[in-house]
């Protein structure tokens, strides 16, 4: 899971999070001092300043990163999961298949959790191993159909 973060680009992200806090502090800094007659001036503010230097600042922040969190993570970790699903769900015998150990094998019988690989062609070599260990299935002719 990990291995994709890093390829993420959140540079617009990020440049639109400042974006919009350098729009709800209006370009203060926050200790700008009192006007003459003692008020502090607001300056007008804006639409942004309104939300995220009201009241209801801390949750819509709070809610603003788990919409980005979900759209960012999750989704697409879903996505993954049910392709990996879908690839696990479709291996048939006689499917040549990549295990997570590297071995190169033939399907000779698929059950519910488990399958049997036969490892060597010549001399019948069967190994039992757990479906998720399989990493990828491979066409006839030997290129990968999916990861």
């Amino acid at each position: 899971m990990t291995a994709w973060i890093g390829s993420l680009d959140l540079t617009p992200v990020l440049g639109f999070v400042t974006y919009l806090l350098a729009q709800a502090t209006n370009g203060t800094t926050g200790n700008t001092p009192p006007a003459g007659d003692g008020t502090v001036d607001q300056g007008g503010g804006g639409f942004v300043q309104k939300i995220f230097g009201g009241t209801y600042s801390f949750p819509l922040m709070i809610a603003m990163f788990i919409f980005i969190f979900y759209f960012l993570v999750i989704r697409p970790e879903k996505n993954r999961q049910k392709a990996r699903e879908a690839l696990l769900g479709a291996v048939k015998k006689g499917d040549t298949v990549i295990t997570t150990a590297g071995i190169v094998a033939q399907v000779h019988k698929v059950e519910d959790k488990e399958i049997v690989l036969q490892v060597d062609k010549d001399s019948k070599a069967r190994v039992r191993f757990l479906k998720s260990a399989i990493t990828e299935v491979l066409n006839p002719d030997g290129n990968s159909e999916s990861k």
